[in-house]
């Protein structure tokens, strides 16, 4: 099954997202973004799909350098800021999701990114 790590501090945001990723047939492992790096060296996920205001560059540095398989990394975000849009993809983020998104276009963006679904 495929594996996904997420990080959103809204757990309501977080429920949400994990239900659409289950219905696509992810195994979701939803996290507070001060506990990722934790997660991301324990859990080693297919991919990291988390709120675009919360995730750390730093730290998405460090992940690439510490795994041999970098995993796809997708934000998503309520508001279009490009500057924030760039910066992520300088770090390595695959994709950028802009909300409201729905399971259809979530799968599409996963597949896009080069998430096997099964």
């Amino acid at each position: 099954m495929v594996s996904c790590l997420l990080i959103d501090k809204n757990p309501a945001e977080r429920e949400k997202v994990a239900t659409m990723l289950a219905e696509i047939g992810v195994e979701c492992a939803p996290v507070l973004p001060r506990n990722a790096e934790f997660a991301s060296l324990a859990e080693r996920p297919d991919f990291v799909f988390a709120a675009a205001d919360e995730i750390d560059l730093e730290w998405l540095d460090a992940l690439k350098s510490r795994h041999s398989a970098w995993p796809v990394v997708i934000v998503y975000s309520g508001t279009p800021d490009v500057e924030a849009i760039g910066r992520s993809i300088a770090h390595g983020v695959n994709d950028f999701l802009l909300k409201p998104f729905d399971r259809d276009l979530l799968k599409f963006k996963l597949l896009q990114a080069g998430v096997q679904l099964n």
